[in-house]
């Protein structure tokens, strides 16, 4: 920190410029260095970067006509991504889409889009926490051969009204079990870089989990379900919000 003396040009100097912020004390004007927060990145964003580039050195590779089945695909459908909001996608924005969600389903490239087909609808789902675990359980059984599922979670909030789409997290994909009930407790964990038991035992606090489909086939994703889960620290709490959907 520098304390800086006003000559007569200046009188006086508040706020930032060029990464140093200036607030004034009694001793005078102070000269603060800005700090600059960088955002933490986990291994499953690590991952999803991994795949995005990946897909772009994919599509550089690909034949003539096979972008042109692409973008003749793109001229012919549109997109609602896992918010609800329908987008006209470029050839190269359907094969990216298509590729990284085949990655996660099936591991295979599709050099030549797949016939188009929307992923059945999700059912609403519930998110019960304790100190030890946290487990999703749907209204009714999905059937894993027609879909897989990717899940994203928000860190910890004290109160609801904090959540937002924008601090959704990569948790985890469909595992071998997914059809009814299962955890995510270590995705979960992965995902935000806390543990569950640690936070639990000081206080109350609040999740946002959104899941969407992929169809096995045509490996097209869904608008998200999404639901609201309240820790209490002395039982479960747990509430469903937001559980209409719209498949795209």
């Amino acid at each position: 920190m520098a304390i800086i003396q006003l000559g007569s040009l200046i009188s006086g100097i508040k706020g930032s410029i060029g990464g140093v912020t200036f607030s004034s004390n009694a001793a005078g004007v102070c000269a603060k260095q800005k700090v600059r927060k960088r955002s933490s990145v986990s291994g499953k964003q690590a991952l999803s970067l991994q795949n995005n580039n990946a897909a772009v050195s994919a599509w550089a590779s690909l034949s003539l006509s096979n972008k042109n089945a692409w973008i003749a695909y793109a001229s012919l459908y549109s997109k609602t991504d896992r918010y609800g909001v329908a987008k006209t996608l470029t050839g190269f924005n359907w094969f990216v889409s298509i590729y990284n969600a085949s990655m996660y389903v099936s591991g295979t490239l599709p050099l030549v889009p797949p016939t188009y087909g929307l992923p059945v609808s999700l059912p609403s789902f519930s998110v019960n926490v304790n100190s030890s675990d946290m487990v999703i359980t749907f209204d009714s059984v999905i059937d894993d051969s027609l879909i897989d599922i990717m899940i994203y979670t928000t860190p910890p909030v004290r109160t609801s009204s904090e959540l937002n789409r924008g601090s959704l997290r990569f948790t985890s994909k469909g595992t071998t079990d997914y059809t009814t009930s299962f955890s995510i407790k270590q995705g979960w964990e992965e995902a935000h870089g806390l543990q569950l038991s640690s936070l639990s035992s000081a206080d109350n606090f609040n999740i946002n989990t959104q899941i969407f489909a992929i169809s096995k086939s045509s490996f097209i994703t869904g608008t998200g379900v999404t639901a609201n889960s309240s820790y209490i620290a002395l039982g479960i709490g747990s509430m469903k919000i937001g559980s209409t959907f719209i498949v795209g």
